[in-house]
C-alpha cells in the first residue's frame, strides 16, 4: 500500500521508529552506509560520494522500496538503467557489503525478496541496453547534423 511519512511541524523534531523482520539485506545496507559515512566517503546527508558505490547499494535494495510520488513503472525503468551502472561498479570492486562494516560474511540465507527469473533479467538487461544504445545513437546523429551544418 503506498504511503508516505511527513513531519507536519517545522518547529518540532520528528522521530520515527521502524522494525523490519527479517532485516535480510537491508541491515547490511545500513551497516555499509553508516560505515562509508564514518570513513568520510559520504555526503553530509549520508549519500555515498562515489556514484558507482551508490549504484551498487541502490541495486541491492531493488524491489524493496518505491517512492509513492513516482509511478512504479518509471522507477523500474530507472532502476534497470542503474543496474547497468551497478554492474560496472561491481566489476571495479564496489560491494554492498564490506567485512570492515558488517563483520565476516555469513552463508547466504533464503530471502523473501522477489527474484527475477533468468529470462526476466535478460529482458530487463536487453531493454536497458537498447535504451542506452538508442540514446547514444541519437546523440551521435545530433552531433553529426550540427557539425555538417557549419
Amino acid at each position: 500500500m503506498p504511503h508516505a511519512r511527513k513531519n507536519p511541524s517545522s518547529d518540532e523534531e520528528l522521530r520515527f521508529v521502524s522494525e523490519l523482520r527479517p532485516p535480510l539485506v537491508f541491515e547490511t545496507i545500513l551497516e555499509t552506509t553508516f560505515g562509508l559515512a564514518r570513513d568520510g566517503k559520504s555526503t553530509k546527508q549520508g549519500i555515498p560520494k562515489n556514484p558507482l558505490q551508490l549504484a551498487v547499494l541502490a541495486d541491492e535494495t531493488r524491489g524493496m522500496f518505491y517512492s509513492s510520488r513516482v509511478p512504479v513503472a518509471v522507477q523500474e525503468g530507472f532502476l534497470t538503467l542503474l543496474a547497468l551502472l551497478a554492474s560496472v561498479g561491481r566489476l571495479l570492486g564496489y560491494k554492498a557489503r564490506y567485512p570492515e562494516y558488517s563483520g565476516p560474511e555469513e552463508p547466504p540465507q533464503t530471502e523473501a525478496r522477489p527474484s527475477a527469473t533468468v529470462s526476466e533479467a535478460m529482458k530487463g538487461g536487453a531493454l536497458a541496453t537498447t535504451a542506452l544504445l538508442t540514446f547514444v545513437v541519437l546523440l551521435l546523429i545530433r552531433r553529426r547534423s550540427r557539425s555538417s551544418g557549419r
